[in-house]
């Protein structure tokens, strides 16, 4: 694989495990799968633009291109809108994420009429924060303010990563996405991590499951009667504060493997809880154990006992 094709992997995929998978098994994406990666990357959006533009300027595909060309018309659109605000009849919350939970559980910051003063403040506090746009309550209007017109996510770094808007030009675009198989690595029973993220995990789809899905989705018939996205991701069960697991469906792409340092007597109580947890999932871990180490955790993140 030449060099510009390996850097190009490095932008579609994430993951570093997943990457060097990919590049193992010779993996290779269409123009059409690569824009689909990028539409739902999470790269910051300047960057998702760009890598958009290019790939419409080398596409051999005039369809695609004239999808990329309006869903970054659209994109342009929807930032100009989310920006215009010069008979201040909208005001900016400014929502400061400084834990991980959804921005839909934060309680607002500040209140803005400039979004120039909402994303400083935003961008001061060195965290991912969110900017949405409501419409002020007006006599006419007091039946469309209970919800945000836009919002705009940004990463600890200021950059936007994320747009969602109710306001659209004229023709909504063309989505560019398709059912498409990716590179997934893990086996059930794997300790994961979120890439990007402090969130730790166990793989709870088997290889043997992954592939029964893979084959139904890739007949068209079946897909057309079955759609569901999670289905097509894999299941994993994340570790909580309290020692318990919550599971989630995740694109492999983002997942890597977590490698746990050290001998078994040097383990923190969180790698030991995930070991066992591991254990179990293979089945040949006991409940007895999963439980005493998940007491040990619990103690540890209530400041009860030392991390053994």
């Amino acid at each position: 694989m030449k060099n510009d094709e390996i850097e190009e992997l490095k932008i579609l995929i994430p993951s570093e495990d997943v990457r060097n998978y990919a590049l193992e098994m010779g993996w290779s994406f269409t123009d059409r799968q690569k824009a689909a990666l990028l539409m739902y990357s999470g790269l910051p959006l300047e960057q998702q633009y760009f890598h958009l533009q290019m790939l419409q300027r080398n596409t051999a595909d005039q369809n695609l291109r004239e999808q990329i060309a309006g869903y970054l018309n659209e994109e342009e659109f929807k930032l100009r809108a989310f920006k215009e605000n010069n008979e201040k009849a909208y005001i900016y919350i400014l929502k400061v994420r400084d834990e991980d939970i959804s921005y839909s559980e934060i309680m607002p910051t500040e209140y803005f009429f400039e979004l120039n003063l909402a994303y400083e403040c935003g961008k001061e506090t060195d965290l991912p924060f969110m900017i949405e746009k409501y419409l002020v309550e007006t006599r006419e209007h007091i039946d469309q303010c209970d919800s945000a017109t836009a919002s705009l996510e940004f990463d600890k770094d200021g950059k936007a990563v994320y747009l969602c808007s109710d306001i659209s030009d004229e023709e909504e675009a063309e989505d560019f996405y398709e059912f498409f198989e990716v590179p997934n690595p893990f086996e059930k029973g794997d300790i994961v991590r979120l890439v990007g993220t402090e969130m730790y995990g166990i793989v709870a789809t088997s290889q043997e499951t992954w592939k029964e899905g893979i084959a139904k989705y890739k007949n068209n018939e079946w897909r057309q009667k079955h759609w569901d996205f999670s289905d097509i991701q894999i299941r994993v069960e994340f570790l909580c504060e309290d020692g318990t697991f919550a599971h989630d469906h995740i694109n492999p792409l983002n997942l890597e493997r977590y490698r746990l340092e050290g001998d078994w007597n040097k383990c923190s109580s969180m790698d030991k809880l995930l070991l066992e947890a591991s254990y179990v999932h293979r089945g040949k871990g006991s409940l007895e154990d999963l439980y005493i180490f998940t007491m040990d955790y619990r103690n540890f993140t209530e400041g009860k006992d030392r991390d053994i």
